[in-house]
């Protein structure tokens, strides 16, 4: 079964879902180009690659409601 591939946010340091999947251990090198858009770690935009993905083993600590509270929990903005 394919499992998400992750990238690291370049500005919380946080693994973050791309959205693609691919069996582990696949050869990564033919995703080129990409873009993570409305990253769930900050909310920007991040280019991407083959070389930038990772898998993780335990996926659970990454749902929907655990990016959500990370997101809570994250630097609060201020209004301008």
């Amino acid at each position: 079964m394919a499992d998400y591939i992750f990238i690291t946010c370049p500005d919380t340091a946080q693994p973050v879902k791309t959205g693609f999947r691919a069996e582990r251990g696949a050869d990564l090198s033919n995703l080129k180009n990409l873009k993570l858009r409305n990253c769930p770690a900050c909310g920007r935009e991040h280019d991407w690659n083959g070389a930038m993905g990772f898998w993780i083993e335990h996926t659970a600590d990454h749902s929907f409601w655990a990016g959500v509270q990370r997101i809570w929990a994250g630097p609060r903005r201020r209004a301008p």
